[in-house]
């Protein structure tokens, strides 16, 4: 609820970028033992055949987590930039104030925004292989993607030094009718 009853509007908005850089590098990392696993030495003769259906799949089931985590990372982080310190420009609030908690979110959502940077590199490998073209090539996706390592692990470096700078979010129990809820 927004009223602060259950949550904590503030505390949910800086602690958001480290679960979503969290759920984008688990994601990162299944992805790389799916994929790499395609490429060891029991499965290259059955890669061309597997990897383009595989694509079809994984991708459609697991773009949603790309769609989600890294624009989240990157709106939370943003949004912390703004909520951190005073000052009215943005160059007041990624200065020292607030013992440059600021900072922090500004490079980790930089970091989760880098993400897409490697998009150009794969995207018309996965598309070929999507569309059937890629018959043949099937090594040439995994090896893509498998062999990069998720860029989403500084942004939640970033994110997780940004919530220690800019305070720990409290937690108190407080007694409800029929039990007990943290607030």
């Amino acid at each position: 609820m927004a009223s602060g009853r259950f949550v904590d509007p503030m505390t949910l908005l800086r602690v958001t970028p480290l679960v979503t850089s969290t759920a984008a590098v688990m994601f990162s990392v299944d992805q790389y033992l799916f994929l790499d696993n395609l490429l060891a030495p029991p499965h290259r003769e059955q890669m061309n055949e597997l990897v383009p259906s595989y694509y079809k799949t994984f991708f459609r089931k697991g773009i949603w987590v790309i769609m989600t985590a890294y624009p989240l990372s990157i709106a939370t982080g943003i949004a912390n930039v703004y909520r951190s310190s005073g000052g009215t420009t943005v160059a007041a609030k990624l200065s020292d104030g607030n013992n440059g908690a600021g900072r922090w979110y500004a490079a980790g959502a930089a970091l989760a925004f880098a993400h897409y940077a490697f998009v150009p590199s794969i995207m018309y490998k996965v598309q070929a292989l999507f569309e059937g073209e890629g018959k043949g090539e099937g090594e040439q996706g995994p090896q893509a993607v498998a062999g990069r390592p998720p860029g989403e692990v500084g942004a939640g470096g970033c994110a997780l030094v940004a919530l220690l700078r800019d305070g720990l979010p409290q937690v108190s129990w407080a007694p409800v009718k029929k039990g007990w809820v943290g607030v």
